[in-house]
């Protein structure tokens, strides 16, 4: 399986806030969301949304870095309702977020003019 690797590169504002979009079009399914830096850390939140339908990948609050995580959405059954582990109850099932088209990162809290880097893992 070909994981390929893309970095998002952000400078906040006076207000700690900043966005980053992808260069090129993503396609496949995230597998890992990461950040090494610690510049971004402590205060900030970290949201990864699809750009053409809003969908998000990851929001991520208070954060101490450095991080990783490997999101997922809830998988539903053919009927629309939530599938899961066993017929009467269970925990809920989960799949990897795919994703066909631009990525974008929104940050916010994250402190004064600093940039720094989060990267996607997409397979």
């Amino acid at each position: 399986m070909r994981v390929d690797k893309h970095a998002l590169s952000v400078t906040t504002d006076a207000a700690g806030a900043g966005t980053a979009t992808t260069v090129s079009p993503l396609n496949g399914h995230v597998e890992e969301v990461r950040y090494g830096g610690t510049i971004l850390a402590g205060t900030a939140t970290f949201t990864l949304t699809r750009v053409g339908d809003g969908g998000t990948i990851l929001a991520y609050t208070a954060t101490a870095a450095p991080w990783s995580r490997a999101p997922l959405q809830p998988v539903h059954s053919s009927v629309g309702g939530g599938a899961l582990v066993a017929a009467t109850g269970g925990s809920a099932l989960a799949d990897r977020v795919p994703v066909d088209g631009y990525v974008q990162l929104v940050v916010a809290n994250a402190g004064s003019v600093l940039t720094d880097s989060v990267s996607i893992f997409v397979c």
